[in-house]
Order: structure tokens, then sequence, then C-alpha cells
């Protein structure tokens, strides 16, 4: 039996608190361990990096999502139910400004940056508890209501877009365009290295990353080869982030003909070649950063001894970001070939024939 419009909100919601919870949790610590003395505007760009980064991520992919269940007869719903749906979701405008990416993005990093404003005084002695309270609770049951909040609006648009289809010529009205996997590896790309450089930069005031003595010192080439290491195990572990259903929403609702001019990336294509497991790949990424992180030091020691932290940084991390989008490449492919397979299962198993006549 299908689960009702509310069941599957619900389950939805347990579903994305993942995605929500283990970034803020985890970035956050970053931040609180990184830093010394933070400054506010340290903490301002820090919280807000992540909250952010994470909203623009939900508020992007739910589009696609959401069509993806109404396409695939995902949930039961009424005529009644929809037109409350429809009256709810023209009832609050902030709903359209929170399904909108960009602006749910704003509006999250403009809440954290005020409460990082008002934290910061009332909390002086005490501001990695307010990271961590932060970072823990505060922003991500934020994001999860912007969540539910929006669920209202992309429910609305799924069955306007869905009963538009049936008024064209073509079939599938083109309600999506399919975003492209440049603009993908762009954004997340972006972020990451927004968030990157926020949270590890401050790191250059601990004593581990000191300078007086040089890049070759134990100290300095222990700390930063081992920074090097939990950077990329990162960005990793952000790149492996799927997008399948998302791209299956997307792709039913645009038309066939447009589907089938989906293109890919070019300038990273060579790395669908690369036919290690990905344990393989990441035993040799270790490896690799290692000598990196070492080699990099003599490098900087030799020939450019006063360049300061920044430079040797930001030049350890090119390989680290070259990894990045091979990998991120490589999810974001599998997850469109396997989303072309299942709009072909849909279509085969004529699913979309009986949403349209249960309409």
């Amino acid at each position: 039996m299908l689960p009702d419009f509310n069941t599957y909100v619900s389950r939805y919601l347990k579903t994305i608190a993942v995605s929500i919870w283990v970034p803020c949790v985890l970035l956050s610590t970053s931040l609180a361990r990184n830093t010394v003395d933070i400054s506010l505007l340290e903490l301002i760009l820090g919280l807000g990096s992540i909250a952010l980064s994470v909203a623009y991520c939900s508020a992007r992919d739910a589009p696609g999502f959401w069509s993806y269940a109404v396409r695939t007869l995902r949930l039961f719903d009424t005529k009644a139910r929809r037109s409350e749906i429809s009256a709810i979701s023209r009832s609050l405008p902030l709903r359209t400004l929170l399904a909108t990416p960009r602006y749910a993005a704003l509006l999250m990093f403009v809440i954290t940056a005020f409460i990082s404003f008002l934290g910061y005084e009332l909390l002086e002695e005490h501001r990695d508890v307010l990271i961590y309270l932060c970072g823990g609770i505060i922003l991500p049951l934020l994001m999860m209501a912007f969540a539910k909040w929006s669920v209202g609006f992309h429910l609305y648009r799924a069955f306007e877009q869905l009963a538009s289809a049936q008024n064209t010529e073509e079939g599938d009205a083109a309600c999506h365009r399919l975003p492209s996997l440049r603009y993908l590896i762009t954004s997340d790309l972006l972020l990451s290295l927004f968030i990157n450089l926020v949270l590890v930069l401050p790191i250059q005031r601990k004593a581990a990353f000191s300078l007086q003595e040089s890049y070759s010192s134990t100290q300095f080439m222990v700390a930063f080869t081992l920074l090097l290491l939990i950077v990329a195990l990162f960005m990793l572990f952000f790149a492996a982030k799927p997008r399948r259903l998302a791209f299956v929403g997307e792709m039913l609702s645009m038309k066939q003909s447009e589907r089938d001019r989906v293109s890919y990336a070019p300038w990273l294509r060579w790395t669908t070649h690369i036919s290690a497991t990905i344990w393989t790949r990441y035993a040799c990424y270790t490896l690799f950063i290692l000598l990196w992180g070492f080699l990099l030091c003599q490098l900087f020691d030799t020939q450019a001894p006063k360049s300061g932290f920044n430079a040797i940084y930001f030049t350890g991390l090119l390989p680290i970001v070259m990894i990045y989008l091979s990998e991120r490449y490589g999810v974001l492919v599998e997850s469109r070939e396997a989303a072309i397979d299942t709009v072909k299962r849909v279509e085969a198993n004529g699913v979309l024939e009986r949403v349209r006549g249960a309409q």
C-alpha cells in the first residue's frame, strides 16, 4: 500500500536528516578544533559557509526528488489533498524562497550570521560551545524546518507540471532543465573550496604550524602532511554523495527529445576510464598525498622559504582539487547512468501512463 502524504514526508525528512546533520557536525567540529581565539568574522564565515553550502545542496536536489515521487507513484494523494497543498504553498511566500537554492542558502547565511553575532558576545568565554551548539543542533534543526516548509511548494510544482504535461503534444513538458554536470561539479567545488579555506586557514595560528624554524622542520612537515590528508578525506567524503533520484525526477519532467541530448563534461571524461576499485584509488591518493606533503615542504624550504603558510597550503591543495573533480565526476556520471536506467524501466512498466490516468 502506498504511503500517504504525511507518511512519505516523514520518511523524506528522516532521509535528508543524515545529509544535513553529518556535514554540519563534521565541519563545525573542524572549525572549533582549527581556530585559536576565533574572531567574530571567522565565526560568521565559518558557520555561515557550513549553513550556506548544506542549505544550497539540499534545496537544489529537492525539486527533482519530489518530481520523482509524484511521477513514479511513490505516495498516495487525493484531489482534495492537492488542493490543500496548493493553498498552503500560496499562503506563505517564504516557501518559495526556501525552495529556491540561492535564496535558501542566502537566508541561512544571514540567520547564521545573526546567531553568531549574538552568541559571540553572550558566550565570550565558551565560543567553542557556541560552535558545537550551532553545528550540532541549531543549524541542522533550522535546515530541517526549511526543508519541511518547502515540501508543499515542491509538491505543488510537481503536480502542476504533471498536469501541464498532459496538455502538451509531446507528452512531458520541459518543466525542469536537467542541470549540466559542469554546473553541478563547479558549484560543488566552489562550495567545498569556500568551506575549506574558511575552516583551514585559521589553523596557521596553532603552534604545530609555526614557521619560525622552517618548512622542513619535523613538526611542520608532519602537521602539514596530516592536514592535507584530512582535507582530502573530507573532500572525498562529500564527493561521494550520489544524486540518482534527483536525476530521475528531472529526466521524467523533460521532453524525450531533450532527454536524448543530455551532455557530459568532456573536460573530465577521462576520469571515467579509471577502472581501479574505490579502495585502490583511495590507497593511491593517500600514498601520493603523503609524498606530496613532504616533498612540498622541502621544495618551499629551498626555493621559497619566506612564502608563508597560505602559499604552501594553496599549492598543496591543487592535486586534492583534481582528485575531488575526478571522484565527483565519476559519482555524478554513475548517478546519471543509473537514473537513465530507472527512467527506462519506469516508462517500460507504464508507470507514467498510470500516473496520467489518475489525474
